[in-house]
């Protein structure tokens, strides 16, 4: 494998990564918004993270489809 082939696994990887960690995170805010019931929640705070969560999720999907296609071709 040639090294620019390894820097762009190496950059998928690394989002992967970081989107899969941002998704738990927003994941574990939102189950413990909806546990607790906090009253200082506004209407829009939960759509709009499911929202968020959705669009990171879209991503780590794309990512993670170019990375299985860079790999096919290796």
């Amino acid at each position: 494998m040639n090294i620019k082939k390894e820097q762009k696994m190496t950059m998928y990887i690394e989002k992967i990564i970081w989107y899969s960690t941002y998704i738990d995170c927003f994941t574990r805010i939102i189950n413990e918004f909806i546990e607790n019931g906090d009253d200082n929640i506004k209407p829009c705070d939960i759509p709009n993270m499911m929202e968020f969560n959705a669009n990171l999720a879209s991503r780590l999907n794309n990512i993670i489809l170019k990375m299985k296609a860079d790999w096919e071709f290796m």
